[in-house]
């Protein structure tokens, strides 16, 4: 299993996954048990946005969502497991974000982020998954060297967006008519709010059915690795405007591995249920 590489799929996968978890299946000759709560989730959507995330990644990831507190990032629930706990925790916390758990998934894939600074997390990758190929002459001479990355499944990134600012209009009179350039200046709340970037991978099991096991730790300056029970969130909205969105979700498609080089940069390890 591995991820959609692809992020105009992922997020038409994931849009259709969203409105099929609040509009259920349309069957004649089966009625829909979930019927009432997702009428009640569409509506619930509307003024918490999150709700709507977290039934889209129930349905459409298989994995149970966690509440997210919008400020300090924590969880505020155990994981919701079904549309109906969705609903029970996002109409008494409309504010909450929503993220998921890192650590083994129900599709058998492990969930793990990397997390940092935008700039940091770019080096990291940078150190991490390039290798550089040399074009030498005959007598061992470098003429060139190109950089490239290596074969690997494509991360998602959850990453944190400016407000939107609306310019003010102004009139100028008389002789003094002049320009006036509206500058965005970002205050201390907004430094507070532009906060760390994540990288998420799902990597599927082994053949033999040995999964990987990701430990939180420190992999470089300013470089974290979020590993077994770790919240990673998936979508936050501050009442500052700035919001924290994911690029896509965990769902698996097709049968891949997870290259030597991302289980090395992270530390990580290839064992079976047993041996944990």
């Amino acid at each position: 299993m591995a991820l959609h590489h692809d992020e105009t799929s992922v997020r038409e996968a994931l849009a259709d996954a969203y409105r099929s978890a609040l509009a259920g299946a349309r069957s004649d000759s089966v009625p829909d048990p979930d019927a009432g709560v997702r009428q009640d989730l569409a509506t619930l959507a509307q003024v918490a946005p999150a709700a709507g995330t977290a039934a889209g990644l129930l349905s459409a990831a298989a994995a149970a969502p966690v509440g997210i507190d919008p400020d300090t990032l924590d969880p505020t629930s155990e994981p919701l497991t079904t549309l109906q706990a969705v609903h029970e925790h996002f109409i008494s916390r409309r504010h909450d974000g929503v993220g998921l758990l890192a650590g083994p998934m129900p599709t058998g894939s492990t969930l793990f982020a990397v997390v940092g600074r935008p700039l940091v997390l770019r080096d990291w990758m940078r150190a991490v998954a390039t290798e550089t190929h040399e074009q030498t002459t005959d007598d061992g001479r470098v003429i060139r060297a190109t950089i490239a990355y290596r074969a690997g499944p494509q991360p998602i990134a959850v990453r944190w967006s400016a407000p939107t600012v609306r310019a003010r209009s102004y009139v100028a009179q008389g002789a003094a008519l002049r320009t006036i350039d509206a500058e965005l200046r970002r205050g201390a709340q907004d430094a507070k709010d532009a906060q760390d970037a994540y990288l998420v991978w799902a990597a599927p099991p082994h053949a033999d059915g040995r999964r990987l096991v990701v430990r939180t730790r420190r992999l470089a300056d300013g470089v974290t690795v979020l590993g077994n029970g770790e919240p990673v969130p998936w979508h936050v909205a501050r009442s500052s405007g700035w919001t924290l969105t994911a690029t896509g979700a965990p769902i698996p498609v097709e049968t891949t591995t997870t290259p030597g080089w991302l289980t090395e940069a992270i530390r990580a390890t290839w064992k079976k249920e047993t041996e944990r």
